[in-house]
C-alpha cells in the first residue's frame, strides 16, 4: 500500500498551510495512508528519512521511497500517488 509521509515543526508557516489545506484534506479522503511526523518530536525519524527543508513528503509504496517532496505542493500533485 502506498502512503505518504508528512514531516512537519510548529513553527513552520509552509507546514501549517500544508497541514490545513493539503494533509488534513488528504487524511480524510485516505486515513490510512497517511502519516504525519512531528520533527521536534521525532528527530530520530527525520534524520533516518534524511528530511532537511520542510515542509517534506515523501511518497511510500511498503519500505521504498517512490518520490520525495519539499516546499508547499498542490493536492492533486501529492494524491495522484495515493489513488491507485
Amino acid at each position: 500500500m502506498k502512503k505518504l509521509i508528512f514531516f512537519h515543526a510548529s513553527w513552520c508557516s509552509p507546514c501549517k498551510y500544508m497541514f490545513k489545506n493539503v494533509i488534513n484534506r488528504l487524511n480524510n479522503k485516505y486515513p490510512n495512508q497517511i502519516e504525519i511526523v512531528d520533527v521536534q518530536n521525532e528527530p530520530v525519524e527525520a534524520e533516518k528519512r534524511k528530511v532537511i527543508r520542510l515542509p517534506t513528503c515523501i511518497i511510500m509504496n511498503g519500505s521504498n521511497e517512490i518520490c520525495r517532496y519539499e516546499g508547499i505542493h498542490d493536492i492533486e500533485e501529492l494524491e495522484k500517488y495515493l489513488y491507485d
